[in-house]
């Protein structure tokens, strides 16, 4: 028994560290173009998640490794900018007061000695990280540390919360020792969903490819530029249609309706 658990915490391990898509055959293409039109992109906006480097100079690689992980894993833009060290405020203050119509959602770095690793403010989209209490002589272990509490703070202000299980960083800990003690250093894919909800909610575009009919549904498809997706087209007015039909003579058939 304790083998089996062994063995299923270790999927789970590398199921969270590496997230990866095979290449399609250009049959597999050609067949998901027949079905539902292919692929399509959400067009953007110019919205991303703020990574704010607030300690005071100049971003390390670890932020920039997290900008670039968190763009290929969740397909979100990640903007790391450097900021002015927080002052007289509060750091979730001055963190909160980063957010901008372009950056709805805000993952601020601080350096404070004193505060703990991580704050978090969900229901305003805004975490922070405080390297102050992972520093540790052993660099390898302090980058380890960081990475991890970006991830769950972008987790955290992106609704992922915590995942009662082992092998995903949004693992619920109460010290540094817990957390050097996750084996996962990024967000498990079982947390995709919550973040992709977040961030439309936030009006933050997503660039996964979703198929053409699902983007018709969801009324954002660019205009057709093949056969199938013109099909695709014709169809969903059709539905559309039919269902307009059906709530007319719902309303007719309505008491006191004439």
């Amino acid at each position: 028994m304790k083998r089996i658990m062994m063995v299923a915490i270790g999927m789970a391990a590398m199921l969270a560290c590496a997230v990866t898509v095979p290449e399609k055959t250009p049959e597999q293409r050609r067949a998901e173009m027949e079905k539902f039109g292919g692929y399509v992109k959400r067009p953007g906006n110019g919205k991303s998640v703020l990574l704010a480097d607030m300690r005071g100079g100049k971003a390390d690689d670890i932020l920039e490794g997290f900008a670039k992980g968190g763009a290929a894993i969740l397909h979100l833009t990640f903007d790391l900018k450097t900021e002015a060290a927080p002052t007289g405020d509060d750091i979730g203050v001055a963190a909160r007061k980063l957010k901008s119509a372009m950056h709805p959602a805000v993952v601020a770095v601080v350096d404070v000695p004193g505060v703990p690793a991580l704050g978090i403010y969900p229901e305003e989209a805004v975490a922070f990280v405080n390297v102050a209490p992972l520093k540790t002589e052993d660099e390898t272990r302090y980058r380890a540390r960081v990475t991890k509490e970006l991830w769950r703070a972008a987790g955290f202000a992106l609704g992922a919360y915590v995942l009662p299980r082992q092998g995903c960083v949004m693992e619920c800990v109460h010290s540094v020792s817990e957390l050097d003690g996750i084996p996962a250093r990024q967000l498990s894919p079982m947390r995709f969903t919550n973040v992709y909800r977040a961030v439309e909610k936030l009006g933050i575009p997503d660039g996964r490819e979703v198929p053409y009919v699902k983007a018709l549904r969801e009324g954002w498809a660019p205009a057709p530029t093949n056969d199938a997706q013109r099909a695709a087209v014709q169809k969903w007015e059709e539905v559309k249609a039919k269902r307009a039909e059906k709530e007319t003579a719902k309303r007719k058939a309505e008491p006191g309706d004439k």
